[in-house]
Parts: structure tokens; sequence; C-alpha cells
């Protein structure tokens, strides 16, 4: 009897292992798949030939252009001190070059070769570029993560130059020394440090109140209005239900018209100047009245104007660093239904599309948000918003309701408003 349940037990786990290898190697196949997919040809790289006289028919060497400078690894142990660049010199800048080491041509105006810094925290996706004797051009992926290199594909054969990809340029950070399996950052070679300076910065933008800009979305049932301030939802206004309006179920009520009347600078919507897909003109301000707010909006008067803090919007990301809530970004695509906002930071990318339904179809009152995260996502958080309390019998009536999807069915529950230093959490199986 024990024999037989032991071998059962043995079989079992046997299917088990099985299943476990099965899926490892699955998930393994994908990932190799998408490291595929996130290494960049170099093809699409800005890659020069090098040539040691205008004549020569074929280049000795390839490189790297970055601002018109020429970064590549010494092909031989004394580098020549002269080179062409599509018909034009350059010299050699750095000293003391080592083969397959880094070196510098530039013209007679080179002043630093501008590179990008990791910071000791943080994690980094890079692109490792080879200039292998007598080769094409290899590209690898790595991930900087805390200062350790990790190659998913294992170590690369030869030295490398590690790229990241800023906002508008390929810049250098560091070498990969192949026999070591050492990672070394530019300003920290010796034959360099003197040559760089970091431009890191440009991947930070920084708010500017001037910079912030407004973008609408709307269809039949809401107004949604976004910043490129953190890449968020500013304003969702409701319009009421009217002839020019028949699927909303807001009504007006006499407080709506009195702050149109007596208060119409805080009646607009949206508050502030604002651009619509179907122009490229920025609209100087929205109609009066006519809508319902959702979520809490500044003050305006003659005297100052109250805003509301970006970390206050909704669907922004936000971090331990008060700048992260003002990082601007980008509007990538702006079109009737959707829009897309993208940020770049050193050690991530990140890319918020929200959308819509247009006209009356779909779902009422619904927006739909979509937030991909490439590189470090760890301490980032994603904020609701500060609801606008709605006015009932001229008294206010604070109400949070939130849906979530729990083993496939959809349920819609009220969260009291937290106490004083009293700490609200929810979790749930999507």
């Amino acid at each position: 009897m024990n024999l037989f349940f032991n071998h059962q037990r043995d079989q079992q786990n046997r299917e088990i292992l099985k299943q476990k290898e099965m899926r490892a190697t699955k998930e393994r196949t994908l990932h190799q798949a998408e490291i595929k997919k996130r290494t960049i040809k170099p093809s699409d790289l800005p890659l020069v030939d090098i040539y040691l006289d205008k004549e020569d028919p074929s280049p000795v060497a390839r490189g790297f252009n970055i601002d018109g400078n020429t970064l590549t690894l010494a092909w031989k142990e004394a580098p020549p001190e002269k080179i062409y660049i599509n018909g034009k010199t350059q010299w050699l800048v750095s000293k003391n070059a080592v083969k397959e080491g880094p070196v510098i041509y530039a013209d007679k105006t080179f002043e630093k070769l501008p590179i990008i810094t990791a910071l000791e925290k943080g994690s980094y996706e890079l692109q490792l570029v080879t200039f292998p004797e007598d080769k094409d051009v290899q590209t690898y992926f790595g991930e900087l993560k805390e200062g350790v290199l990790s190659l998913p594909f294992g170590p690369i054969t030869n030295n490398a130059i590690a790229f990241q990809k800023t906002e508008s340029r390929w810049l250098p950070m560091g070498l990969y020394e192949s026999k070591g399996g050492l990672f070394v950052q530019l300003q920290n070679l010796p034959a360099l440090t003197s040559l760089v300076q970091s431009f890191s910065r440009e991947l930070q933008p920084t708010f500017q109140e001037k910079e912030q800009k407004f973008y609408v979305l709307e269809n039949a049932y809401q107004q949604l209005v976004f910043s490129n301030v953190g890449g968020a939802l500013v304003e969702i206004n409701l319009p009421f239900k009217s002839e020019s309006n028949p699927y909303s179920v807001v009504k007006e009520i006499g407080f709506d018209r009195e702050i149109a009347k007596n208060d119409p600078i805080n009646a607009r919507f949206p508050l502030h100047p604002y651009y619509t897909p179907d122009s490229a003109e920025e609209h100087t301000a929205g109609p009066i009245g006519g809508y319902y707010p959702l979520l809490r909006r500044g003050i305006q008067t003659n005297k100052q104007t109250v805003e509301i803090s970006p970390e206050n919007y909704a669907f922004n990301i936000v971090s331990d660093y008060p700048e992260m809530a003002k990082l601007v970004y980008k509007v990538k695509e702006f079109a009737p239904n959707k829009i897309v906002f993208e940020a770049m930071q050193p050690h991530r990318r990140i890319t918020k599309t929200f959308s819509i339904t247009e006209g009356g179809r779909g779902a009422p009152y619904s927006l739909d948000l979509t937030i991909d995260v490439q590189g470090d996502s760890r301490g980032l958080w994603i904020t609701s918003g500060v609801p606008e309390v709605e006015i009932m019998s001229n008294s206010s009536s604070p109400l949070i309701q939130y849906r979530l999807t729990r083993k496939g069915k959809a349920e819609v529950e009220k969260l009291d408003l937290p106490k004083p230093k009293e700490m609200v959490s929810m979790s749930s199986s999507l």
C-alpha cells in the first residue's frame, strides 16, 4: 500500500516539475523575444565610416557620430592622429589610447563630448555597441541596475560602448570591458575625464508655469482636460442635460447658475486656455457654464490665482521626490478620442495613453488609461485627484466610489473619507 502511494506521489511530483520546466522554458522564450525586440539595429544608429585618406575606397573602421564628433574603439595600438569622416578632417583629441579603448575624434572647434551619467540608484536600459575588426558593428541589449551591468544573452566577446537614447539623440554612458566583464562610466576613465560632460539633465524636464499646456478630449458624456505637466488629468467636466447634450443625466441647479452669473471667470470650462485635436491654435477661453466639475479646480481672482498643485492632478505619477509630480511630458499623439504622453528620465521612460469613445457610443462616463513604464518602476504611485464636493440641499455631500473587477465580476463600492492620520488601503485580485 505504501509503495503504491509513494509511486503515485512520485508521478505527481514529476508531472509538477515537468509543468514548471515547461512554464520556465516558455517564459525564457518570451523574455528572449522581448529582449530581441528591444535591441536596436545598427542601421538605426548614427554610425559613420572612418577613412585614413580622402581617396580611400573602403573604410578602416566605424564610429558613432555625436554632435559632429566621432566616438569609437581604437582598432590598433596607436590610432592615427587624423581621420576623414564624410570627406572632412577630424583629429584625435583623446590621448594614451589602448587597443579596443575609447577614442574621440573631432574638428578644431571641439570643447566637450556630451555623455550620460548613471545615478547610483536606478535602472537603465542600454544598447552596447561593438566595433570588431573586419566585422560589422554589433549591438546588444543590456540593463544597468544599481551600478551592475547585466547582459541577458551572456557575456560579449568584444569591448563595447554603452549608449542610451534620450528624447532627441543617442548619448554614450560607459565602456564594457569584455575580458573582466567590467562596466566603467566614461567620466571615470582617466583618458576621457577632461573631455566629456554629462548632459543627463536633458532627460529630466523641469516644470515652469509658462510651459504648462492643456489639452481637451470631449464626447457626449464628459469634457476631459489634460496637462503636459505630469501627463495627467486636470479636469473632468460633465455637461448639463440639454437639447445639445441629450445623453447627459446631469441637471443644472441654482448654485451652478449663481457661479456663472456672479463669478464667470471661475465658471469657464476648461478653466485655462486649451488645445483641441482639430486645431493647432490655442483656444483662449472656454464657454461660461454648462458643465459640472468632478475634480477640484483652481480659483482665479483679479488679484491672485490659486492653482491646484500637479501632485493633486488625477492619474499623475508621483514618488518620494516632489519633482516627479512636475515632470513635463511630450504629447506624442493627439486625436479626437486619444492622447498619448511620454516622459524620459535617465532610468525610465513613461508612456501614458488616455482614450475615450467618440460621441454617445460605448460606456458612459468612462475613460481608458494605459501606463507603460520602461525601466525602474519602484517607488511610484498614481494619484486619484481631489474630487469636488457635491452640493445637495445647500450642503456638501462628500462621497467616493470606486469600481473594480474581482474574479471577472464588476463591483462598485463606497469608500468613507479618511480621518486625520488614518491610512486607507485597498487590495483586490484583478
